[in-house]
């Protein structure tokens, strides 16, 4: 194939159109020649900071919605000396404690049977685990946020 006029940096890729004719030129010529330009765009200094940004942020949106319909499961863990204890499983994809989880999931103390006698069944217990475990994930992953410097801080 013929070199071809291109301005990787404009992202004009228009003289591509004729050598798009087969799986072979995209694998071999049109599909590094793309990923040449996007690399360069990406690694440039100024375009770098503003895309770690934008990527910090669209993950930090994602938590923020989770974190709002925290997804657990309640269950009783039997204690021989002691009594019974309710515990939540909670998936937690994000960071907590400094780092991630190597199988996304944490596990909470909610309460005692005692406080619950009936159990998981009992009518008051949601809103008492909910509570519980947003206290546990706000108090063990606090939500970290960038300024425009890409300084990191709390809320």
């Amino acid at each position: 194939m013929a070199k071809k006029n291109l301005d990787l940096e404009k992202f004009d890729f228009r003289d591509l159109s004729e050598s798009a004719d087969s799986p072979n030129a995209l694998k071999g010529y049109i599909t590094p020649i793309i990923e040449k330009a996007y690399m360069a765009f990406r690694n440039k200094e100024e375009n770098k900071r503003i895309i770690e940004f934008s990527e910090f942020y669209k993950e930090k949106i994602e938590e923020l919605k989770y974190r709002s319909n925290i997804q657990y499961t309640l269950s009783i863990a039997k204690n021989r000396n002691t009594n019974d204890t309710i515990i939540a499983k909670v998936k937690w994809p994000y960071k907590i404690k400094g780092e991630y989880r190597k199988y996304g999931y944490i596990s909470v103390f909610i309460a005692s049977t005692t406080k619950f006698p009936k159990g998981l069944k009992d009518p008051n217990l949601k809103y008492f685990a909910e509570d519980k475990i947003y206290q546990y994930i706000n108090k063990n992953a606090p939500i970290e946020l960038l300024d425009a410097s890409g300084n990191p801080y709390q809320i």
